[in-house]
């Protein structure tokens, strides 16, 4: 495992919702979700750490209903845990002291919400609990008003597909930064039986109506993807639709009743093992992109949905590649090409006078925006910053990791580690990370804009007694000062005072 490695780890199955495609909240109301001791959790969070991971989950069931969780919290945040998550379906942390001790551990939050519909009646048909809605969305406030990142999670089933529309209403205005849906996994239910799997399941033609019609209130600047959607059932949403995940290892509480964990296992790439693909999938653009659909869909639905996208035709124009050829065909020079890498993928590049530059339509490189991420594999800054701003202005992206000097200059081997850790989780509000400076092989900068005007330089050096700081550019809002302390702590880990880096430069 590397510096950003991540781990999830489930605390248990027991949860006080009972969700139509969860295994959890069954074994629950069958009294089969036993605790598991802190000591064998604490073992794993040990293992993880010392494995290189830097990135901690913590699942249920519902995690914040389990006795030792705080406890667990705070021994991950003791152990130098980078960050760690929060999924919880919000049925605590809106009330009594739970949320202020969480806070109270020093760890740097993200809460990912567990929302199974933008409105209270799906959601509440989904998890099969009166209330369950109003809790969570006050714990989603609760948390906002603590200034602590907010992402959003949702299973697409049967019961709550439509409501997805309600989602733009209800999650900008409160400052959630990103939402997931993700297509219901026929081996997650508790009941695999075909007439149980057509009660959660729905078609993906009537799925992608309800999507079109969300994507189309969402503003530009709000991050959205969708796990497992065959790419032709709405390929002008090609730029959200992914399969699989970041690499991450999962200890899963067992199902059997016996109150010990498995093994751990990377989630993502299992459940992409066993899809079906049809003969006809070759012929079409998302083909490298795209893993199929669970044989199950295709025993409930047939495949007749499944139609290759061959050329970008009309269905197709807002496509990725298609995207990308039509902005890029305006830069004199630049040819765009799908090529092997040297991992054997297939990957678009575009080649503009000697520069080549890789590009994805998610993932990581040396800049990321919420539609792609660009790397330079060989050539001059200059080019690479000429598709880097075409591109941004076509698809009217948001930047998440500027394009820097970085991706031509040398740098020693930890002003590299800060670069590829802030990558894999860039800060987030009230910081936008608009700049990264080379100043030599052994000195780093980087610009942060904060709140609507406010600028803060953070300097990284391998040489000298002062090896980490900051400065202020141009002053903030008085009221962000505690929420910039807490981004600046993650920016320089391991924890700097900040009493010292803010003596200056």
């Amino acid at each position: 495992m590397g510096e950003s490695a991540r781990v999830e780890l489930q605390v248990g199955h027991l949860c006080n919702n009972r969700c139509v495609f969860c295994i959890s909240g069954h074994l629950t109301h069958l009294r089969q979700a036993p605790l598991i001791a802190d000591e064998l959790l604490k073992q794993q969070i040990d293992g993880a750490y010392a494995n290189g991971a830097r990135h901690l989950t913590f699942l249920g069931g519902e995690p914040t209903i389990q006795p030792g969780f705080v406890e667990l919290v705070r021994y991950a945040a003791k152990r130098g845990f980078e960050q760690i998550v929060v999924f919880s379906n919000g049925s605590r942390l809106h009330r009594g002291d739970l949320l202020e001790r969480l806070l109270d551990t020093g760890a740097h939050f993200e809460f990912r919400f567990s929302f199974q519909g933008g409105n209270a009646e799906a959601h509440e048909r989904t998890t099969r609990r009166k209330g369950s809605f109003a809790q969570l969305v006050s714990s989603l406030d609760a948390v906002r008003a603590q200034q602590q990142a907010a992402t959003v999670n949702m299973c697409v089933v049967r019961q709550n597909f439509e409501s997805v529309t309600d989602f733009p209403a209800l999650l900008v205005p409160r400052g959630v930064t990103h939402l997931h849906l993700d297509m219901i996994h026929p081996d997650d239910t508790p009941d695999p039986r075909p007439a149980a799997l057509a009660d959660v399941i729905p078609r993906y033609g009537e799925v992608a109506r309800a999507l079109r019609a969300m994507a189309s209130s969402m503003p530009d600047d709000f991050r959205f993807n969708i796990g497992n959607l065959p790419f032709c059932i709405a390929p002008e949403l090609a730029p959200h639709i992914h399969h699989g995940g970041q690499p991450t290892q999962t200890a899963t509480a067992a199902v059997s009743g016996e109150p010990g964990l498995n093994e751990a296992w990377n989630k993502y790439e299992h459940k992409q093992k066993n899809k079906l693909k049809l003969p006809s999938c070759a012929e079409c653009q998302f083909d490298v992109r795209c893993s199929g659909i669970f044989p199950q869909y295709a025993e409930l639905y047939g495949t007749e949905e499944l139609v290759p996208v061959r050329t970008p035709g009309a269905a197709a124009t807002q496509s990725f590649e298609a995207s990308l050829a039509d902005c890029l065909s305006q830069l004199p020079r630049c040819r765009l090409q799908m090529v092997t890498d040297g991992q054997g993928a297939s990957r678009l590049l575009a080649r503009l006078g000697g520069s080549e530059v890789w590009l994805d339509p998610g993932g990581t490189g040396h800049a990321i925006s919420d539609r792609f991420s660009l790397s330079l594999r060989r050539g001059a800054f200059a080019d690479a910053k000429l598709v880097w701003d075409a591109l941004l202005t076509h698809f009217r992206a948001r930047v998440i990791c500027p394009l820097g000097e970085d991706c031509t200059a040398e740098l020693d081997p930890p002003l590299q580690r800060v670069l590829a850790r802030l990558r894999a989780q860039p800060p987030s509000a009230p910081l936008t990370w608009t700049n990264t400076l080379v100043e030599s092989r052994s000195q780093l900068k980087l610009r942060f804009r904060v709140g609507r005007s406010g600028e803060i330089q953070a300097f990284f050096s391998t040489q000298g007694q002062k090896r980490r700081g900051y400065s202020v550019v141009s002053e903030f809002e008085p009221e962000l000062l505690g929420a910039v302390g807490q981004a600046l702590r993650r920016i320089f880990q391991p924890t700097l005072p900040l009493s010292e880096s803010r003596a200056g430069e």
